[in-house]
């Protein structure tokens, strides 16, 4: 422990979502005090679980880091947790300027804080980039889809032709900062590479065509620190959010060993620290698939929770503190996210089949989703 009393953490995110908002829960189940810091009206401020609300000002990377450091200022939290990844790309910046002797008016511990959360940043460099962090993957035994750079339209077009659909057509940036969109057709795909490349002209960020492997997906939550696991949870995402597929609404827990020991070997290279979910499809002969990493809360820790997976004890573990009691979720065990998994299908067997993670001791959240709801926002 850093301090006499409960741990504190701050919840960071730059946009907006119901996933960042099941943090507040998981950490206070853990024994954190939660604040949160994400633009004004955001939906975790209305979680009952978080005790303390900063405002993330501005749009700009500067502006966002002051409000980091106001809100380090007042709270002096013990670790931060990203919510996306972009917040977790500007967390890692912010943290690299500070070590360079590049930021003014750090308060005193801000950037061990930051290391506490995020690891050091000598290891950063491959999730500056899907690619590079691709090339990592496959050296931990990930299989890594084929890709192409796209100049123009027909580029992409002439991809698909030789590997078939689907495909993925997305920038070049930071792991899980970068929008990736998936075309199961020409048409699709034209319309998807013609949008990249008008976006990349403003920004002159190179864009890509990738493979899109079909098998089971899969997917890895994990709590590491310095390349260590300290406890994962591995599972089948069985349903999907269907403007999203790396987004699960529902997951069935799995016995997948390989991914289990690719993952372990990604962590080890890249040093990790701080939790992430790795992702990976598997086809019919077994190939395991390198599909990226999350280096940040997502709704699958959650869903996880509902299993019994401790990963707010096993964030404390970055503070010092003993790892908790093994845990073990049975093959086959399903889990599904409420209200997500009921709004991707209101008849859905999983409702009835498998346990929830849903909002019932989050009211607060609760009546803004079902807010949210009522006036047709997303969710």
């Amino acid at each position: 422990m850093l301090r006499d009393g409960p741990p504190r953490v701050l919840a960071m995110c730059l946009g907006d979502g119901l996933a960042l908002a099941r943090s507040a829960r998981l950490l206070a189940d853990a024994g954190f005090r939660v604040a949160t810091l994400c633009p004004p009206g955001s939906m975790v401020e209305s979680s009952t679980h978080a005790e303390r609300r900063f405002p993330l000002v501005g749009r700009d990377a500067t502006s966002r880091l002051r409000s980091l450091t106001a809100a380090f200022a007042e709270l002096r939290f013990d670790l931060v947790v990203p919510g996306d990844g972009p917040t977790a790309a500007l967390l890692r910046s912010g943290l690299r300027l500070m070590r360079a002797g590049k930021a003014t008016g750090v308060p005193e511990g801000l950037e061990q804080a930051l290391e506490r959360s995020l690891g050091d940043p000598s290891g950063f460099e491959p999730l500056d980039s899907w690619i590079a962090l691709a090339e990592v993957a496959r050296g931990a035994g990930f299989r890594a889809p084929d890709r192409s750079r796209v100049v123009v339209v027909s580029d992409a077009l002439r991809f698909a032709e030789r590997h078939g659909y689907p495909v993925d057509v997305l920038a070049e940036g930071p792991v899980d900062a970068t929008p990736r969109r998936r075309c199961a057709g020409e048409h699709e795909l034209a319309e998807a590479a013609s949008h990249a490349l008008l976006q990349a002209r403003a920004s002159g960020i190179p864009v890509w065509v990738a493979a899109s492997p079909v098998g089971r997906r899969l997917g890895c939550a994990v709590v590491a620190q310095r390349g260590e696991a300290m406890g994962l949870a591995v599972y089948e995402k069985a349903e999907v959010d269907p403007r999203d597929d790396a987004r699960a609404t529902v997951v069935v827990a799995s016995d997948s060993s390989p991914l289990v020991d690719a993952a372990l070997g990604l962590l080890r290279r890249l040093g990790f620290t701080g939790l992430a979910e790795i992702r990976a499809v598997q086809d019919d002969q077994g190939g395991l698939w390198f599909q990226g990493l999350s280096p940040s809360f997502v709704a699958e820790f959650d869903a996880c929770r509902a299993a019994g997976f401790p990963a707010g004890r096993l964030l404390r573990c970055l503070l010092g503190e003993p790892k908790p009691e093994p845990w073990a979720w049975p093959v086959g065990d399903p889990v599904a996210l409420d209200p997500e998994e009921g709004l991707r299908d209101r008849s859905s067997r999983w409702l009835r089949a498998a346990r929830r993670a849903d909002l019932a001791d989050d009211p607060g959240l609760l009546e803004r989703v079902l807010a949210s709801r009522k006036e047709g926002e997303p969710v």
